[in-house]
């Protein structure tokens, strides 16, 4: 579902990665939080799921956010009633015009990304190998070496055998002592 979710985004790059680490780093909190970050609570039920949370605290957290969710925007509705009514009525006279400028700055914003996405992608063309051709170049007698770039939640209990399990922070620290000549075969999400 994820997966799915991020190949539709602006950036699905780096969509898996960023809402794993957010998940793993802050737990039940990004469940809570899911609400109210855009994107974040199409996500947050596949990844607690890939995180087996148990389904009763799963159910308490995420009703918890809807609650907080629900809580704030009557609060702020109840709160500023009259003044929502007067921003309605200047909606009206001026939506067209509202309208068009909001539509004209958030079609210029996703050309310029979609833009950036198809030039980062014509420069970072990579060979990529299937799991049967990886599976028999690690019998071979001169191996690749795998790293294994993927997020705890994407990896789950197991990597690829032999495989070098690094974060992207790690990877140039562990990379010094590596020898240029050899072939280097890179799992990520």
């Amino acid at each position: 579902m994820l997966r799915l979710l991020c190949r539709i985004s602006i950036e699905p790059d780096s969509c898996v990665r960023r809402t794993e680490d957010l998940f793993a780093r802050h737990g039940g909190r990004a469940l809570v939080a899911a609400p109210f970050v855009p994107g974040l609570g199409a996500v947050a039920p596949p990844l607690a799921g890939m995180a087996r949370m148990p389904l009763g605290r799963f159910l308490l957290l995420d009703g918890a956010g809807v609650l907080l969710f629900t809580a704030a925007f009557a609060g702020a509705g109840f709160a500023a009633g009259p003044e929502l009514i007067s921003l309605v009525q200047i909606g009206l006279r001026y939506g067209a015009w509202l309208a068009l400028g909001a539509g004209i700055g958030i079609g210029a914003w996703l050309g310029w990304k979609i833009a950036a996405r198809f030039a980062a992608g014509r420069s970072a063309l990579v060979a990529r190998i299937e799991p049967d051709e990886l599976a028999s170049r690690l019998q071979s007698h001169d191996p690749p070496i795998v790293i294994d770039l993927r997020g705890e939640v994407t990896r789950g209990e197991g990597s690829i055998p032999g495989a070098h399990a690094l974060s992207t922070g790690d990877l140039a620290q562990w990379s010094q002592g590596l020898a240029r000549d050899k072939e280097i075969v890179v799992a990520c999400d």
